[in-house]
Parts: structure tokens; C-alpha cells; sequence
């Protein structure tokens, strides 16, 4: 190995494998191509795709052919790398040439972080922003934790469950794929080594608790967003973002989610107390998928809801009747 060499260096003391030389790279794009029929079941089901790790630190030669490789076996696989530091402003070179459909976005916890302290608005607009730079052919995971760095709960939202579960919220309903880093949605967290210097010991990289699930408040937020954004996939994957009212000293924001005549109507409250809120809307009437029994009637183009607070998961996700 050439010491300190990103590429042709070892990371972390770890052995690397020669990817450069093309009998070793063969042998390991066999080797990974070969999972999607091994684990192939009676039904057809199989792999979808692989979240790939420290893709910097392998040559593009051997990204671009893995890619090639994995496509012949299965059209519709994906990458999903880890480029450290990776955000709609940072992509690495990874993206549009054959090597990775999508990174982590690493920038996505810092926005949400600015989001539930008080800057709705400012986290808002660079979701926006990052909607419309997003496309099926480059796009990026979000997340709010990891095992290299501490956990949402523990560092953007001082251990408070409201935050998480209104960030959690953020990033379901946020264009790209919503990573969720185990037993956070159960509110588990923690430090990392960088605080307790402990390695692979550290707090954020615990023994899932099994036995918290079923009396878990979180897990029911987190459960409930996800079947939402289940059934209405193509919306939150591929929709359009419009602000429709919001501010940061009213600690809201409402903004909609457009596709193909479809919509969805997102109202976020950091508060904690419910708000009051009065919106234009297009419709007669309105359910909140949300809270699945709530109902609202328009009244001349607008709509008055209520919006929980934050410890009560400070969502409304509307749907006209």
C-alpha cells in the first residue's frame, strides 16, 4: 500500500484489496453480482440494492464496473454510497457517470437540527432547494444519525423526544431515501468516540432494545410516517416543495408536496403546544393522515387546522377528500 494514499492506501490499518488490478476486481464484483441470485426467493424477491461504504477510498474504475456488473444481473439495482461529508453541494464526482445512483447526505441532520432550534424557515428553503436538484438518476439519502458521528437526539436535539420525532417527520417527508439509523426510532442515542473515546464501544453504537418497541411512542411516530409515505410514495419521492405559510417566530411551517395533480399538504410544529393554523387550500374537505379520525371542511378557499406539539409529533399531513 502507498502510505496515506486515499485510493491506493490502507484505511484505518484495515488490509485493502487491490482493486486496481483487474483480477482482483473481477473477482469481487463476482463475488457481490452473485447475492442478488443466491438470496433470490421462491417469489422472486431479492436484494434491491446496497448501501456501499467509503467509496472514496476505491478507484472509480472499479465503481463504474461493479455498476455495469450488477445491472446485467438485476436493471433496477441501486448504490447508495458513503462519501463522507457528501450534500447536494458535495456529490464527490460519484454521481451522473456510472458509479453511484445516490450518496448519504450528510448536510440533512445539520438541517434539521436548524429546523427544530428555531430556524424553520431558513431549513425550509434549502430543502427546497435541494428538491428541485434531485433527480431519479442522482439523489441522496437523508439521515439524522449514524454510528461514525453523535445521535440527533443526543446533539442537534438535547435529548428532547419532540425535536426527534418533528425531525423525523422532516426527513420522511423530505425528498431522496429516508435512512434510519437503528433504535433511534425508538429514541435510543447517544456519543461517539470522538466524545467518549471508546471506538467501536461507544454510546451511539448500542444493543437495539427489543423490548422497548411495543410501549414506544417514537416507533409509533416513526411507523406511522412511513406507511404514509408508503402509500403515497410517488408523491414524496418525486413531488415538487412549495411553502405554503409558516415563520420562525410562530415555530411553524407548512409546506405542500406536488406530483402529477396529486398533493399532499405538511404542517410542522416545534412548539410545545399545539397552533392554530388558517391556510389556502383548493379543496372542499381534507383528512389528516397523520391522525388518520381528523377531518376538516374548507370554508371559501380556506382551511383552519390545529398542528400538535412537538411531543405529540408535531405533524399534520393533509390529503383533500
Amino acid at each position: 500500500p502507498v502510505p496515506n494514499h486515499q485510493v491506493l492506501g490502507e484505511l484505518a490499518g484495515l488490509p485493502d484489496f487491490k482493486t486496481e488490478e483487474a483480477e482482483v476486481r473481477d473477482q469481487l464484483i463476482a463475488w457481490q453480482t452473485a447475492w442478488i441470485a443466491e438470496s433470490r426467493t421462491e417469489r422472486g424477491d431479492t436484494i434491491d440494492f446496497f448501501r456501499v461504504d467509503t467509496v472514496k477510498h476505491v478507484e472509480d474504475t472499479t465503481w463504474k464496473a461493479f455498476k455495469n456488473a450488477i445491472i446485467k444481473e438485476q436493471p433496477s439495482f441501486k448504490l447508495i454510497g458513503e462519501h463522507y461529508g457528501a450534500s447536494i453541494t458535495n456529490t464527490g464526482g460519484y454521481l451522473y457517470d456510472g458509479e453511484m445512483d445516490s450518496l448519504l447526505d450528510f448536510d440533512f441532520k445539520n438541517i434539521a437540527g436548524s429546523f427544530v432550534n428555531w430556524d424553520v424557515m431558513g431549513a425550509n428553503d434549502k430543502l427546497i432547494t435541494r428538491n428541485e436538484q434531485l433527480t431519479s438518476d442522482a439523489t441522496l439519502g437523508q439521515f439524522l444519525s449514524s454510528h461514525d458521528e453523535d445521535g440527533f437526539l443526543y446533539r442537534q436535539a438535547g435529548g428532547d423526544r419532540g425535536k426527534q420525532k418533528v425531525a423525523a417527520s422532516l426527513l420522511i417527508t423530505a425528498k431522496g431515501q429516508p435512512v434510519i439509523y437503528y433504535g433511534e426510532e425508538l429514541g435510543q442515542t447517544g456519543a461517539t468516540a470522538s466524545n467518549m473515546d471508546k471506538g467501536e464501544y461507544n454510546e451511539n453504537r448500542y444493543d437495539f432494545d427489543w423490548d422497548a418497541v411495543a410501549s414506544s411512542d417514537m416507533h409509533a411516530h416513526y411507523q406511522k410516517l412511513l406507511n404514509i409515505r408508503k402509500n403515497n410514495s410517488l408523491i414524496f419521492s418525486k413531488g415538487d416543495r412549495r411553502t405554503v405559510a409558516g415563520s420562525n417566530k410562530e415555530g411553524f411551517v407548512i409546506f405542500s408536496r406536488n406530483y402529477e395533480g396529486q398533493e399532499v399538504i405538511v404542517g410542522l410544529n416545534i412548539l410545545d403546544e399545539p397552533t392554530t393554523v388558517t391556510i389556502p387550500v383548493s379543496e372542499a374537505s381534507y383528512s389528516d393522515l397523520y391522525s388518520e379520525n381528523t377531518h376538516y371542511n374548507a370554508s371559501e378557499g380556506t382551511l383552519t387546522i390545529e398542528i400538535p406539539a412537538r411531543s405529540e409529533g408535531g405533524t399534520v399531513i393533509l390529503m383533500a377528500d
